[in-house]
């Protein structure tokens, strides 16, 4: 599935805004921004905020959490 996204767009970015690390718990969360420029829509932005879990340096699993796609503009 994610393969079928990437070929559905030109270019897209990703910035890092906040990120959270919990040492005991072994949770890593944070917030970031995905710029991309779709072939059929143009250019779009999604705020996503995510989860991840770590077991033996490897994450177990990955939540992602985000509202809606917006213009870039």
């Amino acid at each position: 599935m994610e393969v079928s996204n990437i070929r559905k767009v030109n270019s897209f970015s990703i910035a890092i805004h906040r990120i959270v690390i919990d040492e005991v718990k072994r949770i890593v969360m944070g917030a970031m921004e995905i710029v991309f420029e779709s072939k059929k829509i143009g250019q779009k932005k999604i705020s996503e905020a995510f989860v991840q879990p770590w077991k033996d340096n490897r994450i177990v699993y990955q939540r992602f959490y985000y509202k809606e796609l917006l213009d870039a503009h």
